[in-house]
Order: structure tokens, then C-alpha cells, then sequence
């Protein structure tokens, strides 16, 4: 029945701007057997603002995990023969990584936070998500950057 791919990105902190992509291929064969294959894709800083810039280019505007994504499936399939079909499910907004995104389609960024909003509607004429919209002018409630290892700490004092 043909093969499935899925595509899982995961943004490595620790790597710097490499993000790690995981997949796995899974496909039934007539008689029943069951192949698979797995392993590791990276898509780095510069491959996935390539991809933000290309499909803007073509129409679409898309946020950083889904251009790693997409990136991603664009190596996966350069390597191989055929056809294989696949899906990229695009779950982020470009609006929640706004610098990003300015950057990726060529722009300088003006301002920082909820003030690139306005920008990259003015840009791309791309609506941003009524949520995100309203924060525009409303003062900043947290501004407090927890490290990785002492989150445990942290929430426990929030439980207090």
C-alpha cells in the first residue's frame, strides 16, 4: 500500500541553531512484511530561513518549525527515487517568530517583541492571528528567563 513517512522536528537548544529531525519510514508489502528505516535529518539556521524565503516566494508564508520541516522532507526526498508521498503539517504561526521571519524574506527588523506584528502584516500582507494581534499595546506581564536546569526550582516556587 505504498509508504508513510513521518516527520518529527525538534529545535536542539543545546546544538545552538541546528535543529534535529527525526523520521521513520513504515510500509506494508503485499505479502505482509514490514519494512522500516530510521534516522536523524539537519536542517540548520540558514537551510530554514532558505525555505521561509522560497515559500513565501511561492505564496505561502510559513513559521521556522514548519520551514524545518519542510526542509527536512526536501532532503529526505532528494535522497531517494520515486515518488513517496508526504505530508508537512504546519501547527505555528510565522507571527509567534516574527524576527525570523523578517530576516528569512529579506527585511530588517524594526522593533522589537509584539511591535514586529505590524511589520511583517505591512510585508506580507499576511493576517496575523487575532490572539497575537491584541497584544499589540498592552504592557508586558513577564519579562522573568528561567535556565534549563533551574526550571524545577522555579515552578516549584510558583507552587508556593
Amino acid at each position: 500500500q505504498g509508504n508513510k513517512l513521518t516527520l518529527q522536528a525538534q529545535v536542539s537548544i543545546a546544538q545552538g541553531s541546528t535543529a534535529i529531525v527525526s523520521w521513520s519510514v513504515a510500509g506494508a508489502k503485499n505479502t505482509g512484511t514490514r519494512i522500516s528505516t530510521a534516522g536523524v535529518l539537519t536542517v540548520d539556521e540558514e537551510e530554514t530561513a532558505a525555505v521561509i524565503s522560497e515559500t513565501f516566494a511561492n505564496g505561502y508564508l510559513c513559521d521556522t518549525h514548519t520551514a524545518v520541516a519542510i526542509g527536512s522532507a526536501k532532503k529526505y526526498l532528494s535522497d531517494r527515487e520515486g515518488n513517496v508521498p508526504m505530508t508537512v503539517v504546519s501547527t505555528a504561526s510565522p507571527y509567534k517568530f516574527c524576527d525570523h521571519v523578517l530576516r528569512a524574506i529579506g527585511e530588517e527588523v524594526e522593533g522589537e517583541g509584539v511591535e514586529q506584528i505590524d511589520q511583517l502584516l505591512r510585508v506580507t500582507g499576511v493576517t496575523a492571528p487575532s490572539r497575537l494581534a491584541a497584544l499589540k499595546g498592552k504592557a508586558r506581564r513577564f519579562d522573568d528567563c528561567t535556565e534549563k536546569q533551574d526550571m524545577e526550582g522555579k515552578v516549584l516556587e510558583f507552587l508556593r
